[in-house]
C-alpha cells in the first residue's frame, strides 16, 4: 500500500477525499461545511478534555472553549481542502486522550492508530500523553504501548522507503531553523499577521542579517516577536506548574515541523489547544470583573482577524473555483499533450480551496487528458508549440470585485 519514495501514507484522508468529491463534486461550499463540522467537533471533544484534566477548573473549558472557537489560525484548515487532514487528525487525538483519561486504554489506542493514517502529525500523540502522564504522577509505562506502536509505524515507513515529508518541503537541523520555527509557533498563536507576509520574511531572507533588516522594516512583525516572546517567558519563569506544563505541551506539538525549511498556519492547529487552555488558566488569575472585560476583548480580537481571513479564503476560493471551471472547458475541446498557457494568474488564489500549491497542479487533479497548464507570472512565455491555448487573466479597475478577461488563443 505504500509505494517507495511516496511522501504520504494516509488512507484516512484519501477516503475523506473520494467522499467529499463524490458528495460536492467541485463545490466549495460542501467542503467548507463538512471541515466546519469537523472543527465544532473538536471545540466540544475540546471542552470534555479540559474537564478531565482539570475537574475542579470551574470555567476554564467554557473560557477555553471560547477562545479556541474565535482563534484565527483556524482558518486555513477550514478553508484550505487540503488541510482537512489537520482537522481529522485532531479528531483523533483529542478523542485519544479522552479514552485514555477514561481508562479506556484500548480505544485510547485505536484513536492513536487512526491519527497516524490521517495525518503524519499523529506520531505527537505518545509524546503529548507523556508529558499528561508526568503531570498526573502515573507511571512512564502507561506511554509505553503508545510509543511501541509509533515504532512500528516508522519501521513500516522505513521499510517501504515512504519519507516523513512532502517533497516541497525540507527537513535542516539547523538552529536558526529551529529557532524561526519556535518564534513562528509563538507568535502565530498570539498575534495575527499577514502570514504571507511573515512567510516571506521568515523564509525568503538569505542570511540572518537580510532577515532581521527585513523585520525591523514592519513594525507590526516586531510587535508580534516582542508581545509573544514576552508572554511565553514570563509564563515559563512565572507562571504555575501547571501553565509551564501546557507551554511544554504547545511546543511537543509543534515537534514534527521544529525544523522543517517551510511552515503554514494549519500547523498551528494541534497546538492552539493547549495555547486555548493556556490563556483560559490566565484569565481565571483575573478578578471577575476584569476577567469579564479582558475575555471580552480578546474574543473580538481574534473573531475580528478569524472573521477577515475567512473572507478572503472564501473569495480565494470562489476566484478557483471559476479558474478550474474554465480551464476544464477549455480542456474538453484540447488533444493530448497539449499545453495551457496561463498569463498573469490572481495573486489571491494563493493558498485556495483547491491548488494551494499552484495552477500547475490543476492538470494532475482535475483534467481527464494530460493536457499541461503552465502559469506565467514574470518569466518570459515559453515557446509555443502547435495546440497550445493562451489565456489571459486581467482584473476591472472600477473598483468592483475582480472580474476576468479570459483570451483564449492558439499557438
Amino acid at each position: 500500500m505504500l509505494s517507495p519514495g511516496e511522501p504520504f501514507f494516509r488512507p484516512i484522508q484519501v477516503g475523506y477525499f473520494i467522499l467529499n468529491r463524490y458528495l460536492f463534486g467541485l463545490h466549495p461550499l460542501g467542503w467548507n461545511i463538512v471541515s466546519l463540522a469537523i472543527h465544532t467537533l473538536n471545540l466540544f471533544l475540546i471542552i470534555e478534555l479540559i474537564k478531565l484534566l482539570y475537574p475542579k477548573g470551574k470555567g476554564l473549558p467554557f473560557l477555553s472553549g471560547l477562545i479556541f472557537a474565535a482563534h484565527f489560525i483556524h482558518t486555513e484548515p477550514i478553508f484550505w481542502t487540503s488541510a482537512a487532514t489537520t482537522l481529522l487528525v485532531a479528531t483523533f487525538l483529542i478523542l485519544s486522550l479522552i479514552s485514555y483519561l477514561k481508562n479506556s486504554h484500548i480505544l485510547s489506542l485505536i484513536f492513536f492508530v487512526l491519527a497516524l493514517l490521517s495525518k503524519e502529525d499523529g506520531v505527537i500523540i505518545p509524546f503529548v500523553l507523556l508529558v499528561i502522564i508526568i503531570h498526573q504522577g502515573s507511571p512512564f509505562r502507561a506511554a509505553l504501548p503508545y510509543f511501541t506502536l509509533l515504532g512500528l509505524y516508522l519501521l513500516i515507513r522505513l521499510i517501504c522507503k515512504s519519507p516523513f515529508h512532502p517533497v516541497h518541503y525540507q527537513i535542516q537541523i539547523h538552529p536558526l531553523i529551529f529557532i524561526k520555527n519556535l518564534t513562528f509557533l509563538f507568535s502565530g498563536l498570539t498575534v495575527w499577521v499577514d502570514y504571507r507576509l511573515l512567510r516571506t520574511i521568515w523564509y525568503g531572507a538569505s542570511s540572518v542579517g537580510h532577515m532581521l533588516s527585513l523585520i525591523s522594516s514592519h513594525l507590526e512583525i516586531v510587535f508580534s516577536l516582542i508581545l509573544s516572546w514576552l508572554l511565553f517567558l514570563i509564563t515559563l519563569i512565572f507562571g504555575t506548574r501547571k501553565e509551564r506544563i501546557l507551554i511544554l505541551l504547545i511546543i511537543f506539538s509543534f515537534l514534527p515541523f521544529l525544523f522543517l525549511v517551510g511552515s503554514g498556519e494549519r500547523f498551528l492547529y494541534i497546538p492552539s489547544i493547549w495555547f486555548s487552555l493556556l490563556i483560559g488558566m490566565l484569565l481565571l488569575r483575573i478578578p471577575p470583573f476584569g476577567r469579564m472585560i479582558t475575555a471580552g476583548c480578546l474574543l473580538l480580537y481574534f473573531a475580528i482577524f478569524s472573521i477577515g481571513n475567512s473572507y478572503r479564503w472564501i473569495m480565494a476560493g470562489r476566484t478557483s473555483g471559476e479558474i478550474i471551471g474554465f480551464l476544464a472547458r477549455i480542456e474538453k475541446k484540447m488533444e493530448e499533450g497539449e499545453r495551457i498557457i496561463f498569463i498573469n494568474p490572481p495573486e489571491d488564489i494563493d493558498g485556495a480551496w483547491v491548488f494551494r500549491n499552484g495552477l500547475e497542479f490543476i492538470d494532475e487533479l482535475y483534467f481527464a487528458k494530460k493536457v499541461e497548464v503552465i502559469p506565467v507570472k514574470s518569466r518570459p512565455i515559453p515557446p509555443l508549440k502547435k495546440g497550445d491555448r493562451i489565456i489571459i487573466w486581467e482584473r476591472r479597475n472600477d473598483g468592483n470585485k475582480s472580474n476576468q478577461n479570459r483570451c483564449p488563443g492558439r499557438g
